[in-house]
Protein backbone atom coordinates (compact mmCIF):
# COMPACT_ATOMS: atom_id res chain seq x y z
CA UNK A 1 0.00 0.00 0.00
CA UNK A 2 1.31 3.41 -1.05
CA UNK A 3 4.71 2.03 -2.35
CA UNK A 4 5.04 5.35 -4.28
CA UNK A 5 5.91 7.00 -1.45
CA UNK A 6 8.98 4.84 -0.85
CA UNK A 7 10.99 6.95 -3.43
CA UNK A 8 11.64 10.43 -1.54
CA UNK A 9 11.37 12.65 -4.55
CA UNK A 10 8.24 11.32 -5.13
CA UNK A 11 6.95 11.07 -1.45
CA UNK A 12 8.44 14.79 -1.52
CA UNK A 13 6.33 15.75 -4.51
CA UNK A 14 3.21 14.21 -3.22
CA UNK A 15 3.25 15.80 0.10
CA UNK A 16 3.81 18.93 -1.43
CA UNK A 17 0.88 18.84 -4.02
CA UNK A 18 -0.88 17.84 -0.70
CA UNK A 19 -0.15 20.86 1.13
CA UNK A 20 -0.83 23.18 -1.56
CA UNK A 21 -4.59 21.77 -2.16
CA UNK A 22 -4.73 22.33 1.65
CA UNK A 23 -3.74 25.86 1.79
CA UNK A 24 -5.90 26.59 -1.02
CA UNK A 25 -9.09 25.09 0.93
CA UNK A 26 -8.07 27.66 4.01
CA UNK A 27 -10.44 30.35 2.55
CA UNK A 28 -13.47 28.35 1.81
CA UNK A 29 -12.93 26.71 4.80
CA UNK A 30 -13.09 29.96 6.85
CA UNK A 31 -15.70 31.69 4.86
CA UNK A 32 -18.07 29.15 3.14
CA UNK A 33 -17.86 25.91 5.22
CA UNK A 34 -17.32 27.13 9.13
CA UNK A 35 -20.46 25.35 10.19
CA UNK A 36 -20.33 22.32 7.83
CA UNK A 37 -19.88 19.25 10.77
CA UNK A 38 -19.28 17.08 7.81
CA UNK A 39 -16.41 19.11 6.38
CA UNK A 40 -14.88 19.65 10.13
CA UNK A 41 -15.30 15.44 10.22
CA UNK A 42 -13.57 14.83 7.12
CA UNK A 43 -10.60 17.20 8.11
CA UNK A 44 -10.21 15.15 11.08
CA UNK A 45 -9.92 12.50 9.56
CA UNK A 46 -8.02 13.68 7.37
CA UNK A 47 -5.38 14.77 9.77
CA UNK A 48 -5.95 11.34 11.83
CA UNK A 49 -4.19 9.55 8.12
CA UNK A 50 -2.08 11.97 7.86
CA UNK A 51 0.10 11.77 11.37
CA UNK A 52 -0.23 8.07 11.05
CA UNK A 53 1.25 7.84 7.66
CA UNK A 54 4.23 10.38 8.97
CA UNK A 55 4.82 7.66 11.36
CA UNK A 56 4.44 5.06 9.76
CA UNK A 57 7.32 6.38 7.51
CA UNK A 58 9.68 7.73 10.18
CA UNK A 59 9.12 4.01 11.36
CA UNK A 60 10.24 2.33 8.05
CA UNK A 61 13.05 5.01 7.66
CA UNK A 62 14.64 3.51 11.15
CA UNK A 63 16.16 0.14 8.86
CA UNK A 64 17.65 2.57 6.40
CA UNK A 65 19.11 5.10 9.20
CA UNK A 66 20.63 1.70 10.71
CA UNK A 67 22.37 0.79 7.59
CA UNK A 68 23.75 4.25 7.14
CA UNK A 69 25.00 3.86 10.14
CA UNK A 70 27.37 0.31 9.46
CA UNK A 71 27.97 1.88 6.02
CA UNK A 72 29.80 5.25 8.19
CA UNK A 73 31.70 2.37 10.41
CA UNK A 74 32.75 0.74 8.09
CA UNK A 75 34.64 3.53 5.76
CA UNK A 76 35.67 5.51 9.30
CA UNK A 77 37.35 1.97 10.15
CA UNK A 78 38.86 1.46 6.61
CA UNK A 79 40.06 4.88 6.71
CA UNK A 80 41.70 4.39 10.24
CA UNK A 81 43.54 1.47 9.04
CA UNK A 82 44.86 3.15 5.98
CA UNK A 83 46.01 6.23 8.13
CA UNK A 84 48.20 3.39 10.48
CA UNK A 85 49.66 1.46 7.12
CA UNK A 86 50.26 4.54 5.16
CA UNK A 87 54.02 5.19 4.84
CA UNK A 88 53.51 8.81 5.69
CA UNK A 89 52.30 7.91 8.96
CA UNK A 90 53.56 9.87 12.11
CA UNK A 91 52.10 10.89 15.46
CA UNK A 92 50.56 13.71 14.19
CA UNK A 93 47.88 10.86 12.54
CA UNK A 94 48.03 9.29 15.16
CA UNK A 95 45.42 11.64 17.44
CA UNK A 96 43.14 11.49 13.83
CA UNK A 97 43.23 7.76 14.35
CA UNK A 98 42.23 7.42 17.88
CA UNK A 99 39.51 9.56 17.33
CA UNK A 100 37.94 7.44 14.54
CA UNK A 101 38.64 4.26 16.38
CA UNK A 102 36.61 5.96 19.37
CA UNK A 103 33.68 6.82 16.72
CA UNK A 104 32.91 3.99 15.17
CA UNK A 105 29.99 2.35 17.13
CA UNK A 106 29.32 5.87 19.08
CA UNK A 107 25.86 6.10 17.63
CA UNK A 108 25.09 2.98 20.16
CA UNK A 109 26.00 4.99 23.19
CA UNK A 110 23.67 7.67 22.16
CA UNK A 111 20.86 5.66 21.37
Amino acid sequence: MLSFLKNPKTAAKVHLSLAAVWFALIIPTVTLWSESVLWIGLMSCYALAGSHLASYQAAASAGVDEATRLKLNAIADALAHFMENSDGYDDYLQPCVDELRRTVGIEKEVD
